[in-house]
This record gives structure tokens, sequence and C-alpha cells, in this order.
């Protein structure tokens, strides 16, 4: 063997010169710029002899090929910034700060010279509208360093440039930058230059901005006041609660709208009550704002409030309404979000469509096929969403006619939900679907025709694969083969698609394993679950809890210890689908997880158990510090033991104590 692996590698270079050259390993990139680099300073140090020559033209040839060096390898600024710190001649000196006397000025480095070209020029224009190309140059090629040069710039005598300077500060340097951004959103008399300042601040200063915002909420402008009002919801400081509640009262509606928004984001029970006063402010836009934040929160004490906003002047408000009381979920709003249907807002009646579908309810099953026929794509896109989550049989065959919608959205939201009745009237005009001309509806219809599993689908299935060039309608196609016809080629291509760049296409592939579920498929996913991407093992938990796989409930509980909170959540939720009442325990230690996500994930997931086993550490969790995790405990404890006490502590515990009597 190695003697035939020799008078090959002999014949290859006899037939191709280039085949040794090839052969030979190829220097590192970093390697190839230490050369450059070594060659560079001699050139350099060469010419910076030329300084002390007693020849004046000497010395002046050997600055200006400096200079024409630096503009074509801006490397060369840092290697003379060495230079100058070891030069002992006052002559060498002298010219050397000549030459990098504008780099200085800036704090330019060669890096930053190098990864923007020409920034020099730009940063000394005479014209603000260059200075401000600059800095949105600088923010776009972060190169590092590019905080001086930017900072230099927070400091012009026009106030366009500072303000794209702040704004470039939000993505270039670190806490160094804090300072100064706290003392132009302090000093600033621009507010175009506050507000650029406190966008640049959302992820940086930790505490120490909070008091600078907060005194900023009284700014004589209102759009400085409304950027303070939503980074201070945004970091959900608590010392931030009275100062919004109070900005409540703003003049400016803008500004109030900002405040309900960062009083949603906050977090605290005490902000409910104004929220709900803000759903009868003057200006819709506020009531707007309130009406999405109270559907955020989900506290059914919102729902007669949000009810009466479905009649509101604004058609935002209502549009706002219907989608909240969609993810509040109480049956009160079925016959209110029935009426909505009829709204002269088409943004309205879709909102109205999809909350329907969300509530469950068999009375909206009449009034949704009727809104198949809506002069608007989108409402009846959502129309027959929510018909397929019903799941009435009456709406089968308005569906079908659906199919045949102008708008391929509609099409393959019809496919979708046809796919759920596992209808097989349906396969024909689906398999005619795989040759439409939009990748949705071919990716809906081969999804649909896998859930209905019909066996005389598999061979349109085979051939529109052989066809297909998108690769999200290749994991649908793929799917629907390996689950119908356990198809070994479908499944490997389904593989292969996990090693895909874009991580969407190996989300997609993940979410069609746990349909499949074969050994083979749950044995990729358990796999999966070790994965070293937190998303990967996330969503491949959630494949298995869907899948409802008992074979991964070991390693799900284990991966309730992942040191990621998704995982750690996605684990939770997974085990709550699968329902096994062994985990519970397991499960309920997250209710004292330092993350707030995976405590109100937590809560849910035991929700979905209904094991009467976690009700006493639910009870007690609702002391928990943050009102998000107490209102999904609420949620879960009525749903376990059909009690409904709210978040009287008190009486959860008194109720509790009598049923354990029993």
């Amino acid at each position: 063997m190695r003697s035939l692996l020799l008078v090959f590698t002999l014949s290859a270079l006899f037939i191709n010169p280039s085949y040794a050259q090839e052969q030979q390993p190829k220097p590192s990139r970093e390697k190839e710029q230490q050369e450059i680099n070594t060659k560079l300073k001699a050139r350099l140090n060469n010419l910076i002899e030329q300084f002390t020559s007693d020849k004046y033209r000497n010395r002046e040839n050997a600055t200006i090929e400096i200079k024409s060096i630096i503009a074509e390898n801006p490397e060369a600024i840092d290697l003379l910034f060495e230079s100058h710190a070891t030069a002992r001649d006052p002559e060498v000196k002298h010219r050397l700060e000549a030459i990098l006397k504008k780099y200085v000025k800036w704090g330019l480095t060669g890096t930053v010279a190098k990864s923007c070209p020409g920034i020099t020029e730009k940063l000394e224009s005479e014209k603000p509208e260059i200075r401000k190309e600059a800095a949105i140059e600088l923010s776009k090629a972060r190169p590092e360093g590019a905080e001086k040069p930017l900072l230099k710039l927070l400091r012009d005598s026009k106030p366009s440039v500072r303000a794209a300077a702040a704004k470039s500060l939000r993505f270039v340097g670190g806490e160094s930058v804090v300072d100064p951004l706290i003392k132009a959103l302090e000093e600033d008399p621009y507010p175009e230059v506050k507000v650029s300042a406190i966008d640049a601040l959302i992820l940086k200063g930790g505490d120490r901005v909070i008091e600078p915002l907060i005194k900023t909420l009284k700014d004589k402008n209102a759009k400085v006041r409304s950027a303070a009002a939503k980074l201070l919801g945004w970091r959900g400081d608590d010392r931030a609660l009275a100062p919004l509640l109070a900005a409540l009262k703003d003049k400016d509606s803008d500004v109030r709208s900002s405040v309900v928004q960062a009083l949603g984001w906050i977090d605290d029970e005490s902000t409910f009550e104004p929220l709900l006063k803000a759903l009868e402010d003057e200006h819709s836009s506020v009531r707007n704002d309130a009406a999405a934040v109270l559907g955020a929160i989900g506290d059914k004490k919102a729902v007669e409030p949000l009810i009466k906003a479905l009649t509101d002047e604004g058609s935002v408000v209502r549009w706002y309404a219907a989608e909240a009381l969609g993810r509040i979920g109480d049956k009160r709003a079925v016959e209110p979000l029935i009426k909505a249907l009829d709204d002269c807002c088409a943004q309205t009646r879709e909102a109205a469509a999809c909350s329907l579908g969300r509530l469950g309810d068999r009375k909206a099953v009449k009034p949704l096929i009727t809104l198949l026929k809506d002069r608007e794509w989108y409402v009846r896109d959502d129309a027959a969403e929510s018909l397929g989550v019903l799941g009435d049989k009456a709406a089968i065959e308005p569906l079908l006619e659906t199919l045949k919608d102008e708008n391929h959205f509609v099409r393959s939201d019809a496919a979708r939900a046809l796919g759920k009745f596992k209808e097989k009237r349906a396969v024909e005009p689906l398999v005619a679907l795989l040759k439409d001309e939009d990748h949705f509806v071919r990716r809906d219809s081969a999804f649909a025709l896998c859930e209905i599993g019909e066996i005389k689908a598999v061979v349109p299935l085979r051939e529109a694969f052989k066809q297909e060039k998108d690769k999200y309608v290749q994991i649908a196609l793929a799917c629907a083969l390996a689950k119908m016809d356990q198809d070994g080629k479908a499944l490997d291509h389904l593989v292969k698609s996990l090693k895909d760049e874009e991580y969407l296409t190996k989300s997609w592939a993940i979410s069609a394993l746990g349909i499949i579920s074969s050994e083979k498929a749950v044995q990729i996913l358990l796999d999966l679950l070790k994965d070293e991407n937190l998303w990967t093992r996330t969503n491949a938990a959630g494949a298995l809890g869907r899948a409802r796989c008992r074979k991964a409930i070991a390693p799900l509980r284990e991966m309730l210890k992942d040191e990621e909170p998704a995982p750690r959540t996605g684990a939770a939720r997974a085990l709550g689908q699968i329902g096994d009442k062994e985990s519970t325990a397991a499960i309920m230690e997250l209710l004292k997880d330092n993350d707030d996500w995976v405590r109100r994930r937590t809560a849910e997931a035991l929700g979905t158990m209904s094991d009467m086993k976690a009700v006493g550490p639910l009870i007690e969790a609702l002391k928990d510090r943050k009102w998000s995790v107490r209102r999904e405990v609420v949620k879960t404890l009525v749903k376990i033991t059909g009690q409904d006490f709210g978040s009287d502590y008190k009486k959860w515990k008194q109720w509790h104590e009598k049923y354990n009597e029993k």
C-alpha cells in the first residue's frame, strides 16, 4: 500500500508540476502578517535613519515616503509610535511627532486606520457632514480603539456630529465611555445629542446610569424624557418605579406612552392600577400602549376594561385590546371578540380572529368561516389558522376552498389547518400545492400531508423532493417521507441539515425529527441534548417534549441542571408536556432558580402536569419577588386545584391545609 501511495505521489508530481507546491504547508495568516510587519519595520527604520542625515533633501524625502507608506499600510502607524517611544535623537523625535501629530490628536491606531481607510481626512474635515460620516463609519467597522476618536467627536462644535458620535458609542468601547456619555446627557444643550447618549447607554453603565436617567425625566424636551423613560423601564431598576409613576402625568402624550411601556417592563404589581387608568387616557397612543402592556401582563382583572376598549374610537386601541384579550385567555371575551370580527378596522378583525383561536370556543367557528372571504388577506390568514386550532369539522369544506386563495400566506395557513384535521379529502389538493409557486405553500402542504399520513401521497412527495430547491421545503418533504415511508435518505437529509450554517435551518430540522419520532430520530435528538450550542439543546428538548418521548425523561431531568437558563426552561417544559409526574419534584426545584424567566416558565410547566404534589411549593412561590412569576403561579394553582384565591397567600395556605387533612 505504501509503495502504491509513493507511485501515485510521484506520478502526480510529473503530471501536475503545481501539485508539489500545493502540498507544502501554508503559513498561517498570523505568521504572514508578522513577516510583513518585519519587512515594513526594516523599511521604516531605514527611512528614520535619514532623519539624522546632513542633507535637508534626504530628511524631507524620508518624511514624504513615510507618509506615503502610512497611506498604503496603516499598520505603519503603530510601528512609528514604537520608534518614537525608543528614539533618543531630538531630530528623529521631532520629525516623528510631526508625522504622527494628527493620529495622536484623534487617538488613532494602525488598527483603526486600517479598518476605516481615509478616516483621518474625514475626522479632520471642515464639513460637519463628513465628520458625522466618520462617526458612523467607526461604529460600523468597530475596530479596537475606535472609542478614542468617537469621544473626541462627542466634543465637536456641531450637535449633529456629537449626536452621531454618541449613538456610535453604543457599539464601541466598554465602560470607559460611560462617564462621557452621562456628561453629554446631563450637560449637552441639544436634545438630539441627549437622546443619542441615552441610546448608547442601553447596554452600558450598570447601576450608575439610573440616577442620571431619573433626573432626565424632568428634561425640558419631550423626546429626551421619552427616551429616558424607555431605558429606565428596560433596566427594570426599582428606583425608577416612583419617578415613572409620577411621569404618567407628563403633559406630552409621547412621554406618557413611553412611561406605559416602561412600567410594563418593570414587572411590579403596583403598576397595574395606573396602567388600567392609562387605558382611559385622553390620547389614543397612550391607550394603545396600555392595552398592549395589559395583554402582556395577562392579569384577568384587565378583561372588562379591555372588553370596553374594543369599542374605543381609536382603531389601534381596538386592535391592541383584541390582541390582549386573546393573550389573557378569559372566556368572557368570546362574545365581544366575535362582534369585533365585524370591525371596520382590518387589523382589529385580524386580532379578534387570532384571539378567538386562542380562546378555543367553538361559538366562533361560523363567524370565522365567514371571515375566510374578508377583503384583506391577513384577516383571511388568521381566520384559517384559528379554524385549524378550533378543530370543528364544519370548517373543512370552507378551508378546502381557501386552498385556492389568491394570497400565498392564506393558502399556506389553510393547508396547515387541514393537516390538523387529518382530512383525507385534502390530500389531492395538497399534493397539487406541492408545485405551488410559493415556497411557504409548498412547505406547509408537505407538513400537512405528513400530519394526514395518507400513504398515496408518498409518490408525489418523493417526486417533489427530487425537484425541490428551497432548503426549508426540502426539510418539510424529508420529514413527511421519513415519517410516512420510513425513508432513510430523507432522514439522512435532515441529519445533514443539522450541520447547516444558518441556525434557522437547523431549528427546522430539529422540529422535523421530533415529528418523525422514529427510534433513530429520537436518538439523534437525545444526542443533541448534549450539544455545545444552548439553543440546539433547548430546541431538541422542545422537540422531544412535543413528541411525548418517555425515553427522554432521564436526560431531560439531567438537563434541568444545565448552566444556561434557556435549556433548563426547555427541559422543564418538555417534562411537563410528557406528563411524567415522577419528575415533579425535580422540576419544582426550579421555582427557586436565580433566573426570573426560568421560575415563570417552571410554574407554567407544572400547570401542564396537574400534579397536586406541586401545590405546596407553588403556594410558597406566591412570595416570589417578581410579579410576573407570581401571576404565572396563580394561573397554575387555579388550573391544578380548580380554586381561585388570586395571589392571596393566606387563603391558598388555609385551603391547602384543609385539603391535606382530607
